[in-house]
Formats: structure tokens, C-alpha cells, sequence
């Protein structure tokens, strides 16, 4: 519960989202809500998000969990172990889920062929839709940021929005349903308050305590 208070800025911007996403997969078909936003494609921010999107890349996260881990010197080793277990951990969980238990769960390029307007440059994709990985990725990387620097509010509340960009990348650019995103990013802020319980109470008892 303490950690919860302490990340109680992130984690309201972020519970609003995932709240208002849900609130739209219940009331609308997922066809239909995808091509609603889809329709705001075309404009000036296609580049912008057909790049931020790979914030949550595997190559990316690693060397931004390090250099966020080096902001505290004393804690640079459990910090830098708890950012890459939530990033381990939370891709491979999405990738348990997108293959083995919803691998029928296609993209929005197959579902909607055809209707589209898609983004030049995007590679598209057509299965394994849910969850989204790069949505669980971005989730867990951007609340271990806003952990290592909880004392700061305003970095929380950016980091949450970012997080939610990166998310809404993958449905600007069609890689992606709202759903996928909404689920993806439930996965990423759950792992990483996992292994931060799995780490704090077995290995690191002392430097993840919350002050």
C-alpha cells in the first residue's frame, strides 16, 4: 500500500486512462472504435508516433532503465535489476499471452483490411494482437522511472504520459486495438509491482524499501 501512495501521481493519470479505455471496449465494437481513430490519421503527428512507438523496443528499454539507474549511484544495482526484471518479465508475459493463450487474436491490418489509411514506413503486422507488447513494455519501463524518482510528482505525472502515448502509438499506427493497449498496459504496471515485491522482500530488502 505504501508503494501505491507513493506512486499515487502515475498511477492516477494512468488508472484514468486505463479506466476510460475500458469504459470504451465495453460500449463500443472494437471495429468500429478502431476506426474511429483511425480516422484521425493523415495529419502531422503520423511521423511522430510511427517513431515514438519504438519507446517500447526491446533494444531501447535496457539502455534507458541504465541510464535511469544511474541517477542514484548507492542504488544504481537493485535499481538497474528491478528495471530489467519488469522489462523481462513483463515482455515475456505478453508474449505468453499474445501466442500461447489468445495466438487467434489477429491485428487490426487483417481484421479491417481494406479500410484502413495505414502510415508509409510502418512495417504492419497481422497476428498476435493481445496484448500489446510494446504497451506492457512502455507500461513497466515508465513506472520504474517514475519510481526511482517518486519524490519528484511532476516526473510521475510526465511519466504517465508518455507511458499512454506510447501506448496510443500502437493503435495510430493500426499495430494495434484499443483493447490490446488497455490490456497491455494493466500487465506492465502489475509485473512491475511484482517484482518489485519479489526483489524487496528476497534480495534487496534494504534499497527498495520506500521511504
Amino acid at each position: 500500500m505504501k508503494l501505491i501512495r507513493t506512486l499515487l501521481p502515475f498511477l492516477t493519470i494512468a488508472g484514468l486512462f486505463l479506466l476510460t479505455g475500458l469504459i470504451l471496449v465495453l460500449i463500443t465494437e472494437k471495429e468500429k472504435l478502431h476506426l474511429s481513430v483511425n480516422g484521425v490519421t493523415g495529419g502531422p503527428y503520423d511521423q511522430f508516433f510511427a517513431w515514438y512507438t519504438y519507446i517500447g523496443d526491446g533494444l531501447v528499454v535496457p539502455v534507458i532503465v541504465l541510464l535511469v539507474s544511474l541517477a542514484y549511484p548507492k542504488k544504481f544495482v537493485p535499481h538497474l535489476v528491478l528495471g530489467l526484471t519488469t522489462f523481462a518479465i513483463s515482455g515475456l508475459l505478453a508474449q505468453f499471452f499474445k501466442r500461447v493463450v489468445f495466438s487467434d487474436y489477429f491485428r487490426p491490418s487483417v481484421v479491417l483490411e481494406g479500410k484502413l489509411h495505414l502510415i508509409d514506413g510502418v512495417n504492419m503486422h497481422g497476428g498476435f494482437s493481445f496484448p500489446s507488447g510494446h504497451s506492457t513494455v512502455s507500461f513497466g519501463l515508465f513506472i520504474f522511472i517514475a519510481y526511482v524518482f517518486r519524490k519528484y510528482r511532476s516526473i510521475q505525472g510526465f511519466c504517465a504520459i508518455l507511458a499512454i502515448l506510447a501506448a496510443y502509438s500502437r493503435v495510430h499506427i493500426s499495430q494495434h486495438f484499443i483493447e490490446d493497449i488497455i490490456a497491455g498496459a494493466f500487465l506492465g504496471i502489475l509485473t512491475f509491482f511484482l517484482m518489485h515485491w519479489i526483489l524487496g522482500k528476497f534480495i534487496f530488502k534494504e534499497k527498495l524499501v520506500v521511504q
